[in-house]
């Protein structure tokens, strides 16, 4: 997705990022928002790069991308979506919300453009608080709907996309960081005895909550007789395994 799909035409674009949703370590949402914000300026050298983080990750090391920094009263969800769509808009030529994040008062003449990774708050409401659940599908709704353009990590999400909202969504698949190299035989035997693992077993890689089902996976290993590891923090608490 460029400037000119979205009918942005300058020569140094402004590309603002809301990228409140970045944490230190973090889950897949957090990892998506990290690389890109690592990415983007290399990938893009004529374009102008300004991320709005939470103020705590200000001081981190951003390179030559623009950082906005921007107070959260409380360090929760809720809060940081309300955050971006309450903030007044800086001028921009685009403006891309991260996590399903946009101002409900766009910046005047910019693009926007959001990235959906999943539609959970929809599709499993039971795996959520019912008010912070209810709260967020208006944001995340309301995005939806105003974006000029709709981005989806999956072809999955991009039909759930389309027949939840009736919207078109580019499809951007994710990819392993360049970091993530196949290991050698030594790495991988020092990491079997480190874990003590079997030559066999089942990997769940993942935060542990409710939706994620992990109950019927460690169901469906015991009946395949291979152990089950778990590699992911955990959010809430969930049927056990």
């Amino acid at each position: 997705m460029c400037s000119s799909d979205l009918g942005v035409v300058a020569d140094h674009p402004l590309i603002r990022l809301d990228a409140l949703s970045l944490r230190v370590g973090g889950s897949g949402v957090q990892t998506y928002a990290r690389e890109l914000l690592r990415a983007l300026p290399d990938a893009w050298p004529d374009a102008r790069f300004v991320a709005s983080v939470e103020r705590g990750l200000a001081g981190g090391s951003f390179g030559s991308l623009g950082v906005d920094p921007v107070r959260l009263v409380v360090d929760h969800g809720l809060v940081r979506k309300a955050t971006a769509a309450l903030r007044r808009g800086a001028p921009c030529d685009v403006l891309h919300g991260l996590d399903t994040d946009l101002p409900v008062r766009r910046p005047s003449g910019a693009a926007t453009v959001v990235t959906v990774h999943d539609l959970a708050l929809f599709d499993v409401p039971w795996a959520f608080d019912r008010a912070v659940g209810a709260a967020k599908r208006v944001l995340v709704a309301s995005a939806i709907r105003r974006a000029d353009a709709v981005v989806c990590v999956s072809s999955f999400t991009a039909e759930r996309v389309e027949a939840r909202f009736g919207r078109t969504a580019t499809v951007v698949h994710e990819a392993a960081a360049s970091e993530f190299a196949p290991p050698n035989a030594e790495a991988v035997a020092a990491l079997r005895r480190r874990h003590a693992l079997p030559e066999q077993f089942v990997l769940h890689v993942g935060n542990l909550e409710p939706r994620k089902d992990t109950a019927t996976l460690a169901a469906a290993a015991r009946s395949a007789d291979l152990p089950l590891v778990l590699a992911g923090g955990a959010l809430r608490r969930g049927p056990q395994p």
